[in-house]
């Protein structure tokens, strides 16, 4: 896989993330969840794990449901594995008021990028 290739992937996951932020702003638990593999994990601190397609939807309506409900989240980097099916995406978020970070795992299938797993953490 050659430097261009990764460059466009690494475009296209950053492109996804932007994607999925916009459908967290909008509150569209439907639109959010798929972006998520069907057997993806959803790691947010203090609850259970969202373990699946439908956990995650569950927990994304309920997070977006809290009254004053507002997330932005953007990449600070995205790293391609080398055989360029696999990506690290790190980044910051901002959750009413309060400062994270989160570490995504990528994987592709086909020609699309997909979240396997999603491990936010709130700054205290």
């Amino acid at each position: 896989m050659g430097a261009t290739t990764t460059q466009k992937d690494e475009q296209i996951i950053r492109d996804r993330a932007r994607a999925m932020a916009e459908a967290v702003a909008a509150k569209d638990p439907d639109r959010t969840a798929g972006f998520y593999t069907e057997d993806g994990v959803f790691l947010w601190p203090g609850t259970p794990l969202a373990e699946g397609r439908t956990a995650i939807r569950a927990a994304w309506d309920g997070f977006m449901k809290i009254p004053g409900f507002d997330l932005d989240f953007w990449p600070v980097r995205v790293a391609v594995a080398e055989g360029g099916d696999m990506a690290l995406e790190v980044g910051a978020f901002r959750l009413m008021g309060q400062e994270g970070k989160y570490i995504v795992t990528w994987t592709k299938s086909g020609d699309e990028w997909m979240i396997a797993a999603d491990a936010p953490s709130v700054n205290s």
